[in-house]
């Protein structure tokens, strides 16, 4: 939400055009407007799953998805552009340019995200490491094994494995 609520300001402070008003149509209005609805698209994808990046192929298999997305982008490109639409949300038409800013900073929600759950991946991964070579050490020595074996046995398969992952 932080990112998103940045992104839409820093729009509107740097747009071009008048300064924005309540109830007047500008180009920075629409732009930070345009951005926090695409920031929406955007968080809608990374919702979808907590640890699992959006670019994998589950993320393109739900089709009402897509849709429902598809048509959420064609409103509001039709509140941008459509004149009585415009008139009813005070929003002015943007050039292409102007909607590829839009899109930009609010992906930033989305790559935000994707190092969020980069990282909580990687630190899974890591203490998963850890707690197999414990349960496998106890394994070998058996739940009566005295604890300098197990230690033994840790320290014969954590340097096992950290040569594997440097070869």
């Amino acid at each position: 939400a932080i990112v998103m609520a940045v992104g839409a300001l820093l729009v509107l402070a740097l747009a071009p055009g008048h300064e924005a008003k309540a109830g007047v149509a500008t180009i920075a209005g629409t732009m930070a407007f345009n951005t926090f609805v695409v920031a929406q698209f955007f968080n809608i994808l990374n919702s979808r799953h907590d640890h699992h990046s959006v670019f994998n192929r589950g993320t393109l298999r739900n089709k009402f998805l897509w849709i429902s997305l598809s048509v959420v982008l064609l409103l509001q490109v039709a509140v941008t552009h459509f004149g009585p639409l415009q008139n009813l949300f005070d929003t002015a038409s943007i050039s292409g340019g102007q909607w590829l800013i839009c899109i930009a900073v609010a992906s930033s929600v989305l790559w935000a995200e994707e190092i969020r759950k980069a990282i909580t991946r990687f630190t899974r991964k890591e203490s998963n490491s850890w707690f197999c070579l414990h349960n496998t050490a106890v394994k070998m020595c058996g739940r009566d094994g005295n604890i300098g074996q197990i230690i033994s046995i840790w320290i014969l398969l954590n340097s096992a494995v950290s040569k594997k992952d440097h070869s």
